[in-house]
């Protein structure tokens, strides 16, 4: 085999080497998301199951509990970030 062939083997094996390494970083990043997220949604479940009130009634406690900040986006949406960082945007009814 000659020098060229071999590093441009090597070159081709390192760069897959670094694009897998990218993907496992990737998968770890979402796999841990996923995990935040389930314990942030466990975590307001809880606390919500401490109230005996339908959550149809609105309870300012419980909402004080598990809401950081409410924003308005537009006149038909708004955003809810809930404690530990969990966002949504919601479309209200004008």
């Amino acid at each position: 085999m000659d020098i060229e062939s071999s590093d441009d083997k090597f070159k081709a094996l390192n760069d897959e080497e670094k694009y897998l390494r990218d993907q496992m970083e990737q998968l770890k990043i979402k796999a841990q998301t996923k995990t935040d997220l389930r314990l942030m949604l466990k975590t307001i479940s809880d606390e919500l199951e401490n109230y005996d009130d339908s959550i149809i009634k609105y309870n300012e406690t419980a909402v004080r509990k598990v809401v950081e900040c409410v924003k308005v986006v537009s006149k038909t949406e708004i955003e809810i970030t809930f404690k530990g960082g969990f966002d949504m945007t919601v479309e209200v009814e004008k």
